[in-house]
């Protein structure tokens, strides 16, 4: 059977947000989700750390643009205006996926957690604070990141 690269690459992205949402609702069913997601939280720096030098990140907003190059999943878009950046997505698939299995919320442990990681990371100064998720029936997912003013 031939299979061109987008039809590849869109199987491998669903599979992907599906393990993913299967991997959510077996936490929730067993009722480990909060220890799963301190355990992520101790690795995930560590992870941030690799990640921003492997794909040589050097500003706050690259790992959301850089993420929904690779999986398609949420549509982030970035403004700017002074030492201020917001980050915006109007879709994401892996809302639709857990939504469909009946998880609970996905958002901090999967995306933005390990985004928030990876800025940190790359700005260790930066606050971070989630303004609005797609889950909580908001029309968009919204972050916002102020960096110091370096002079």
């Amino acid at each position: 059977m031939e299979i061109d690269d987008k039809s590849r690459i869109n199987f491998l992205q669903t599979a992907f947000l599906g393990e993913f949402g299967m991997h959510q609702k077996i936490l929730d069913d067993t009722g480990i989700k909060e220890k799963a997601a301190e355990i992520k939280h101790q690795f995930g720096e560590l992870n941030a750390q690799r990640m921003k030098e492997a794909f040589q990140f050097t500003k706050v907003e690259e790992p959301f643009l850089f993420s929904a190059a690779m999986f398609e999943c949420a549509d982030w878009e970035v403004s700017k205006k002074e030492s201020t950046t917001t980050i915006e997505s109007k879709t994401c698939k892996f809302v639709g996926i857990c939504r469909s299995m009946g998880t609970s919320d996905p958002c901090n442990m999967y995306c933005l957690e390990p985004m928030y990681q990876m800025a940190h990371a790359i700005d260790p100064t930066a606050r971070i604070t989630t303004k609005k998720t797609l889950w909580k029936g908001d029309n968009c997912c919204s972050v916002e990141i102020v960096q110091e003013v370096k002079p």
